[in-house]
C-alpha cells in the first residue's frame, strides 16, 4: 500500500480541540478503526545504533526515514509494518501487515523472516534494517479520535495522552511502564492530504493563526534525549 500526501501537525488546546472534533462531526465520517470513541495507537520504533533517523528528524533534513510496527487496540490483530518517508514536503507511507510472530521475530533482530515475504517493500526494508543495523528503541503509545473523508484521502487525526517507554520493548505486553510525554493541556492535530485540502474542512479545523509543528511522536517518545 502507497500513500503519498502532504502531513501537517499543530499543536492545540483541549476545548479548541473539542469544538474542531464537534464541527468535522457534522461533515466527515470517523475512520476504520474508530467506533465512535476513539482508539488507542502503539508504535514500535526501529532506528540505527546511532539513531540516524532521530538526528535527520531534529536536524531539519529534508530527506528522512522512520520504521515502525504499529497495533492498534480497536483491531488486536492488525499489524503493520511501515517505512514512512519524507522528501521536502511530501510524505509517503508504505505498510504491509505482519503477524505476531513476525512482528516478535523483527522485535528480536531476525529480519531474515522479510526474505520470506513476496512484497518488494519486505525485501526493501530488510536492506535498510540490516545494511544500518537498526534495532528497536522506543515504544510511543497514544489516544487518537480520526476523521477519514475519500476526496484527496484526507485525515484530521486528534492524538492526545502520548506516552513513551524505553525500558520494555515488547510491544505485544499488556502493561508497560509508560511515561507522559508532551504538554497534557495540548493535544496534537495531524492533517494528512493528497493534492489540496477541501475548503470546508479547512474552514472547520481554521488553520489561518497556526503555524505547523516540526515534532515528530517518535523525538517525543526519546525521553532519554
Amino acid at each position: 500500500m502507497n500513500i503519498e500526501r502532504v502531513e501537517q501537525k499543530f499543536q492545540i488546546t483541549l476545548p479548541e480541540a473539542a469544538r474542531r472534533i464537534a464541527k468535522l462531526s457534522a461533515v466527515m465520517d470517523r475512520d476504520e478503526h474508530d467506533q465512535g470513541n476513539g482508539y488507542t495507537i502503539r508504535s514500535l520504533y526501529f532506528d540505527t545504533p546511532f539513531d540516524k533517523d532521530f538526528f535527520d528528524k531534529m536536524d531539519g533534513l529534508a530527506n528522512r526515514r522512520k520504521i515502525r510496527i504499529r497495533t492498534y487496540a480497536s483491531s488486536p490483530g492488525f499489524i503493520r509494518l511501515e517505512l514512512k518517508e519524507k522528501t521536502t514536503t511530501y510524505q509517503t507511507k508504505r505498510a504491509i501487515t505482519l503477524s505476531e510472530e513476525e512482528a516478535r521475530s523483527l522485535m528480536a533482530g531476525e529480519y531474515g523472516v522479510l526474505l520470506e515475504r513476496e512484497e518488494p517493500l519486505a525485501a526493501e526494508i530488510y536492506g535498510l534494517m540490516t545494511k544500518f543495523v537498526y534495532r528497536p528503541k522506543v515504544i510511543v503509545e497514544y489516544d487518537r479520535i480520526a476523521f477519514a473523508g475519500d476526496c484527496n484521502e484526507i485525515r484530521i487525526t486528534f492524538d492526545e495522552n502520548i506516552r513513551t517507554c524505553e525500558t520494555n520493548l515488547d510491544l505485544f505486553q499488556k502493561d508497560l511502564p509508560f511515561l507522559p510525554a508532551g504538554d497534557p493541556g495540548y493535544l496534537t492535530m495531524e492533517v494528512k492530504y493528497n493534492g489540496f485540502l477541501l475548503s470546508y474542512i479547512k474552514e472547520c479545523i481554521s488553520l489561518a493563526d497556526e503555524l505547523p509543528l516540526s515534532a515528530s511522536k517518535y523525538c517525543m517518545g526519546r525521553v532519554l534525549y
